[in-house]
């Protein structure tokens, strides 16, 4: 709410475990509008601030990771605690969350490589080989991945034996 000049101060949002890409857009926007950016992202342009100019960039800080530490769930507070300062407590979270897409779009790549990867020999009963493909399908969607059914099917006649064309072109239909 409103307090001290009468001025309303925005909330930061709730951070959640699916929504960072979201919250920091939003937070960045409310730092921007309260002249706090600069605590997180110092412009490398700007000279080193004078004494004076620290102290107001130190208090900006503390305000930065207060207004973040009051934000952010229970099991992630506990690890950014004892960071000193609200740039800290930003990078912080920037690499929990930034890595775990990475490490997401890795697994992505894997299961596209796996996919790619299936081959069909002649022994093979093709509800397997039809399950597997499917089992990696929705793998890749539960990570946000996107194999489509245009994908499996081209992928079916790749790979099936002459004598299997029909009954794959009847999965088609």
């Amino acid at each position: 709410g409103a307090r001290g000049g009468g001025e309303a101060r925005q909330i930061y949002p709730t951070l959640t475990s699916s929504n960072y890409t979201s919250w920091c857009i939003r937070v960045q926007a409310i730092m921007e509008d309260r002249e706090e950016w600069e605590v997180v992202e110092p412009d490398p342009e700007v000279a080193a601030p004078t004494a004076a100019e620290k102290v107001k960039l130190d208090a900006k800080d503390r305000k930065v990771k207060a207004h973040l530490l009051q934000c952010i769930p229970d099991d992630i507070l506990m690890q950014v605690a004892k960071k000193k300062s609200g740039k800290e407590v930003w990078d912080s979270l920037k690499a929990r969350f930034v890595g775990a897409d990475q490490v997401r779009d890795a697994r992505l790549q894997t299961l596209k490589s796996e996919f790619d990867a299936v081959e069909m020999k002649d022994d093979d009963p093709l509800d397997q080989v039809v399950g597997r493909l499917t089992a990696l399908s929705v793998k890749s969607s539960s990570l946000g991945g996107n194999i489509t059914d245009a994908e499996l099917v081209k992928k079916l006649f790749d790979i099936v034996p002459d004598r299997y064309l029909t009954v794959v072109a009847g999965i088609e239909q």
